[in-house]
This record gives C-alpha cells, structure tokens and sequence, in this order.
C-alpha cells in the first residue's frame, strides 16, 4: 500500500502512526506507553489509588504486577477485590491505548466511569 495512502487513511480516521509522539517526548512504541511514559504513570497511580479508597486497600505494584496481573498484590484482596482489581487494571490498559490511537489525553474521571460499567457489568460492584 502507498505510504502517503496510508498516511492519509490514518489522519482522516484519527489514528496515531506508532512514530508519532502523542504525550511525551520519548519514542513511543507500546512498551513505553504502557510503562514508562510519564501520563501512563499518572494515571495509573490515580486509578490505584482510587481502587484503594473505593475497597479500603493499600498496596503499591510493580510495573511488572500491573502489566502481568502477578498474584503478590492480591493476596490479601478477597475474591470481589481480585476481581475488580483485574478489571481496573485491564480497563486501564485498554483506555491508555485507546487515548493514544485516537490522540486523546487521558481522562481519570472518564476511566473511572468505564470501571464502574465494567464492576456493574461483572456483578461485582457493591455500592456502599
């Protein structure tokens, strides 16, 4: 396919290409998106510690356990908080990629939201 075709494409449906720098200065290939850039750090860090007030927890993982869903962090969670730690870290991923293809900045109050549909959607969502 020509280049400039799919350049075209890309701009017209907003979709970012994988050299284009959306949020920060560094490169931006997925691994750095997902770990290491700086917006991803932040919003991870919010969306944690609102999973710690939402469930009265506190623990701090790893990149590695958030990005592998490794079982240290969850040992002293109950089934309801393993449960909905999986689906905060899982709905977090996918809308930091989503805001990175679309060339959108995340948006804690709207990722939020999206976990709270997924927690009721699972049948996991107990309001206080």
């Amino acid at each position: 396919m020509d280049e400039k075709r799919t350049r075209k494409e890309f701009l017209k449906f907003k979709i970012a290409t994988d050299d284009e720098r959306i949020h920060c200065s560094n490169h931006n290939f997925i691994i750095h998106t997902l770990t290491k850039c700086a917006l991803t750090t932040s919003v991870y860090t919010s969306a944690l510690n609102w999973f710690h007030y939402t469930n009265n927890v506190s623990f701090n993982p790893s990149i590695e356990q958030i990005l592998f869903h490794l079982k240290d962090v969850k040992s002293n969670l109950t089934t309801t908080q393993e449960r909905r730690l999986d689906l905060l870290l899982l709905c977090t991923k996918q809308y930091i990629y989503t805001c990175k293809i679309a060339l959108k900045t995340p948006n804690t109050k709207e990722l939020k939201r999206k976990i709270e549909t997924q927690w009721k959607i699972e049948n996991v969502f107990q309001l206080h």
